[in-house]
């Protein structure tokens, strides 16, 4: 069953709270049937195929085609077609080969609405690693548009994502995520021995690379990156897996600027970081990181996980993997967090293997969440421990049963087919728990709420996940959030923090049912507002929007940081630039802008600031000063409206306050005298000062032509 909510309030007047026996459950196994797991690949007519050489390929999970069940697209290698797996919702796919079906070697890909119009494209990226002769990015990243009428068209030349330049290095990993909360989704993608790669998302379909202007681009060995508000200030956050070297934490500082702060918050692990996920395993309301690495006997050669120990004083993160019990995961790559037996608790699985020139046995590994912030590993009872060397794993309820299923995809010819479908048998249990599936919508371009945080409450109980695209390794699972709710039927309280940070909370939820929440009744606080000084045009000034309930904005200046006395400026809807054209004195503006329905108003935006030159001081629209022509090609006429018996002073400057010739007028000036003054600059916009002996100095631009 499938259930849309939109509103912001209570759907219920009042329900049952049920929470039988919460502290027995979180600290111990209370019943619920132990889960296993049986591979259903051969089952399912997945056919065989070749991934990419010695890392593999990945896997993408999304519901492309908008009907409700999970789609599934797989990487290859060049030899044969990607594969894009149609769910029939009746726990079969179909292989579609006429859409995105290319033939590069390709790591991983990605579903994402690049275009805002509610449609899911596909990015596909890989690298030329075992292929001869030239290496150029436009072959080996493509993006697909699609249509309305469900096809895809290559857009790579026009979508900015490519130079034609040669591609450095493995393909490591991508993620996508509204950095500037305008509503459409940026692309974080990075290469092992090569670069890393932040492109902002224009929101007319084309992407521009900023990485070395926000300061992330540099070489190193990147992995999976992930792009999640984990500082929890509203704005997406990036975190990177590094092999060989410290893992990268980038905070969104909400000004269109990134700090790197890894070593402050102790991500900063130095070990060969490879995979990672998001998941709250302690249940206390914020998300944990989990990484894979490669087990040794060396001091931190191990995999690690991050318990978020953040609070409103502190942004910290501390590794407790050892005392968790989920350190030894041997040579990891590909990871999960679900909650496989429905209890309530995140439990824990990896996927394992060498690359192909090391010969490990190395199992696949489940660690079962105890609820005291310890793990137990029962990898054999769930039978989840095959010794693949593999790429991808993810979670997903692929049949829609009420149970999280598992996809893995293999690095080489180690079966006849690169990719293992595993179903989760817990379903058939008598005693079999109950769940909830949530899925945020936005009404805007990020219609997938990418970015958003699902949290449930049942009693005092509190379990939340991260909506996100690109996780694992070479990974994505859905935009929904699947919870366990045990023995529970009813669900207190369902929180969407969405991107930006407002909120949307309903209450007294049944279990069982899949339903939607959207941001219909929410009016969120506008994007990254940004500031062009235009010189003697005034300031230009833009934002992003994520919503599309606002009826206008207000737009506040004011010449103090705490905006204690403002200048209101009044926007229509449809609008997200204003051109502040009056003229100032000398000092630092500040300006900031909210979002209106005509009865509420949203949060403000950032805060964002201007220094004026003293300059533009006296430029006023006094228009009893008249010059012309204007432009001119060197001669101008001044018109001054009084009698003046002193010396007058006229001035050429540049816009950057720089003389560039000037006049004294010692005549008794008649009124409305006409002044003829030759101008020698070059070409270009100036302003012409006049200072007058008894009241403040008058400017106006000229425009000198040739």
């Amino acid at each position: 069953m499938s259930r849309v909510y939109s509103r912001a309030q209570p759907i219920f007047a009042s329900g049952m709270k049920t929470f039988l026996a919460l502290f027995a459950l979180l600290l111990s196994s209370w019943g619920i049937s132990q889960v296993q797991f049986t591979d259903v690949t051969s089952l399912k007519g997945f056919p065989t195929f070749t991934p990419a050489s010695v890392y593999g390929s990945g896997a993408s999970a999304a519901d492309f085609d908008n009907d409700g069940d999970i789609d599934l697209y797989i990487s290859t290698n060049g030899n044969s077609d990607n594969l894009l797996y149609r769910n029939l919702g009746n726990g079969s796919f179909e292989l579609v080969e006429s859409l995105v079906s290319i033939s590069t070697n390709s790591r991983t890909s990605l579903w994402f609405d690049f275009n805002g119009d509610h449609l899911q494209d596909l990015l596909v990226a890989g690298d030329c690693l075992g292929a001869s002769g030239d290496c150029p990015d436009t072959e080996y990243i493509r993006l697909f548009e699609q249509q309305e009428d469900g096809s895809f068209s290559d857009v790579t030349s026009l979508s900015g994502l490519v130079s034609g330049k040669e591609v450095d290095g493995v393909f490591g990993g991508v993620a996508a995520g509204d950095i500037n909360n305008d509503g459409f989704l940026d692309l974080v993608f990075d290469y092992w021995n090569g670069d890393v790669f932040l492109f902002r998302n224009n929101g007319d379909g084309s992407f521009e690379d900023i990485s070395e202007e926000m300061g992330i681009s540099e070489l190193s060995d990147y992995w999976q990156p992930l792009i999640f508000d984990l500082s929890g200030n509203g704005w997406a956050d990036i975190y990177l897996t590094v092999d060989n070297d410290a893992n990268l934490f980038w905070r969104n500082n909400a000004d269109g600027s990134f700090d790197e702060i890894g070593e402050t918050l102790s991500l900063d692990n130095t070990a060969n970081d490879m995979g990672a996920s998001l998941g709250d395993f302690d249940n206390d309301d914020d998300l944990d990181i989990y990484t894979t690495n490669i087990e040794r006997d060396l001091p931190g050669k191990h995999n690690a996980l991050f318990e978020n120990k953040s609070n409103e004083d502190q942004f910290l993160f501390d590794e407790v993997s050892k005392s968790a019990g989920v350190s030894a995961g041997g040579w990891g790559w590909g990871i999960t967090f679900l909650d496989a037996d429905n209890d309530m608790l995140l439990d824990l699985a990896a996927t394992n293997g060498p690359v192909a020139m090391y010969e490990i046995d190395d199992k696949a590994k489940f660690w079962k969440n105890n609820g005291d912030l310890t793990f137990t590993e029962i990898s054999e009872e769930v039978r989840f421990n095959t010794n693949f060397d593999a790429t991808t794993l993810i979670s997903f309820d692929y049949d829609q049963d009420g149970d999280l299923d598992m996809v893995q995809t293999l690095k080489s010819d180690q079966d006849p087919v690169a990719v293992k479908l595993y179903e989760n048998q817990l379903n058939e249990q008598s005693t079999f728990g109950n769940y909830l599936v949530v899925k945020p919508r936005m009404k805007g371009a990020n219609h997938w709420a990418i970015g958003s945080k699902v949290s449930i409450k049942i009693g005092s109980v509190v379990q939340s996940r991260a909506i996100t695209a690109g996780n694992s390794f070479y990974g994505q699972e859905p935009a929904e959030a699947f919870f366990g709710l045990g023995e529970n039927s009813i669900v207190d309280e369902v929180v969407i923090l969405w991107p930006g940070g407002e909120k949307t909370t309903m209450t007294d939820i049944s279990a069982n049912q899949v339903i939607t929440i959207e941001d219909n009744d929410v009016l969120h606080a506008p994007g990254l507002l940004t500031l062009e000084d235009l010189e003697a045009e005034g300031r230009k000034l833009g934002w992003g929007h994520m919503s599309t309930n606002e009826t206008g904005f207000i737009l506040e200046r004011s010449d103090s940081e705490d905006f204690s006395s403002v200048e209101i400026f009044q926007i229509d809807t449809g609008t997200y630039t204003y051109t502040d054209d009056e003229v100032l004195e000398s000092g630092t503006f500040y300006y900031r802008v909210i979002a209106s329905d005509g009865v509420n108003q949203s949060g403000f935006s950032n805060v964002t600031s201007i220094s004026v030159n003293q300059v533009v001081a006296g430029l006023g629209h006094d228009e009893n000063f008249i010059i012309y022509p204007n432009p001119t090609s060197g001669m101008f006429n001044i018109q001054l409206p009084n009698v003046f018996s002193t010396q007058l002073r006229l001035e050429l400057i540049s816009l950057s306050g720089e003389t560039i010739e000037s006049w004294v007028i010692n005549e008794k000036l008649a009124s409305n005298k006409n002044l003829h003054i030759q101008a020698s600059a070059e070409p270009g916009l100036y302003f012409v000062r006049i200072e007058f002996p008894d009241r403040q100095p008058v400017l106006r631009k000229i425009s000198i032509i040739r």
